[in-house]
This record gives C-alpha cells, structure tokens and sequence, in this order.
C-alpha cells in the first residue's frame, strides 16, 4: 500500500509538471504569433500611409486604423479595470502589450501623416498638421505611449513598479474620449439613418456594459481588500 501510494504521488508531480510545460509552451508560441502579426500590420498600414502622403481622413486606410484601434481600445476598457481592481499584471499576455505599445506609437506617427480639419478647412501641410495635433492629442498620447515603453523595458519586478504601471494604465481610458471623437468623424460619410441609429444603440449597450463592468471589479476590491470581506 506505502508503495501504491508513493507512485500515485509520483505520477501526479509528474503530470502537474507536464502541464505546466504544455501551459508554457502555448503561451510562448501565442506571444510569438502576435508579435508576428503585430509587426505585419504595422508594415502594411505605414507603407500604405506613406504612399497616400498626406493620408485622407476620410479614406479606407484611416477607417481600417480607426477600426483597429476601436477593438484595442475596447479591450483596454475591459483590460484596465481588471489590472486596476482585480487581477495581477503576470495575468495578460506580454505578446498584447507589445502589440498595444507598438499599434499606439505608431498611431501617432499616422495621425501626424494624417491631413485634419482646422476650422472647416482642410490642411494637408506637415507643418499644420503637427501644430494642430501638439495642440489637441499629441501630449496625452504620450503619456499614455511612454509608461508602457516603462513597463516593458524595466518590467515588473518590484511592487513599486507594478503600483507605477497600473496607475499609469489608467490613463489608457482616456482612448475612449479620443475614439469617440474619430468615430463622430467616420460617421458624417454614413448616409443611412438605419446604421446610425444601430450605432447609438451600441454605443448605449456598450457604456451600460462598462458601468456594470467596472461596479463587479470595485465590488470585487472591496470584498478582497476588507478584513471581513466577502471573499475572505
């Protein structure tokens, strides 16, 4: 029976570390395949941006790079309150947040190729561009750009670190703002009453989301971080 039993546990130790090779791996290779792809769409849209100097807001290159960067910032607006509230940072994917910090470095490179609109006029000027986009959203996409520059290089090592790292990434929240924006600008092309008014409704469904998302981790910090709360 000692004997049985020895090689019971024996088996056990050795499929737990079995599985957490098999977890390592695929982790590794999910990291790999973003960071791959991530640097083929950063390729692409730049070399298009490029030829199409200087970029129309209005055409399908700038749509696609404002669509991509809708479903990041929608993941960031699941994403942040989860780091801020709930989980811990070893949970996400370090493949993500390098292609988040490369996508929005480069975003500001794009929007600075990007002709804008000053007072109902179009300038496709470099010098114009760059003058409107230091006065509008050149500073807090840098504040938003360098503290995951921060995390990467430094990582995450000390419990300084991490509280440096998670206030800052509170400020990727600011996105939604900035989308907001760009989408009110995609949506004055769209002629159909119909699209319009499903896109008001998802803009409802989504906020409402949101708000409950965020009350569930503020409800899960309260009851973590209590000594007689509910998950104690």
């Amino acid at each position: 029976a000692p004997s049985t039993r020895g090689s019971s546990f024996k088996n056990k130790k050795s499929n737990d570390g079995a599985s957490t090779m098999v977890f390592a791996h695929s982790q590794a290779t999910a990291n790999a395949f973003v960071g791959r792809l991530a640097l083929q769409v950063h390729a692409c849209l730049y070399v298009a941006c490029l030829q199409n100097f200087p970029l129309d807001p209005q055409s399908k290159v700038r749509l696609t790079w404002d669509l991509i960067g809708l479903g990041l910032v929608c993941y960031d607006a699941v994403a942040v309150p989860l780091l801020l509230m709930v989980a811990h940072i070893e949970t996400f994917s370090s493949g993500m947040d390098l292609f988040l910090v490369l996508f929005w470095t480069l975003d500001i490179a794009v929007s600075l190729l990007t002709a804008t609109y000053v007072r109902g006029e179009l300038k496709t000027k470099l010098k114009d561009i760059a003058k409107q986009y230091t006065r509008t959203w050149l500073c807090p996409d840098l504040c938003m750009v360098l503290p995951d520059w921060i995390s990467l290089i430094v990582g995450t090592k000390t419990w300084k670190a991490v509280r440096f790292i998670r206030l800052f990434r509170a400020l990727r929240l600011l996105r939604l703002v900035k989308m907001n924006t760009v989408l009110q600008d995609q949506l004055r092309r769209v002629n159909s009453l119909v699209v319009l008014n499903l896109f008001r409704l998802s803009e409802l469904v989504f906020v409402l989301l949101m708000f409950n998302h965020i009350l569930a981790c503020c409800w899960y910090l309260i009851g973590y971080s209590t000594e007689d709360g509910w998950l104690k």
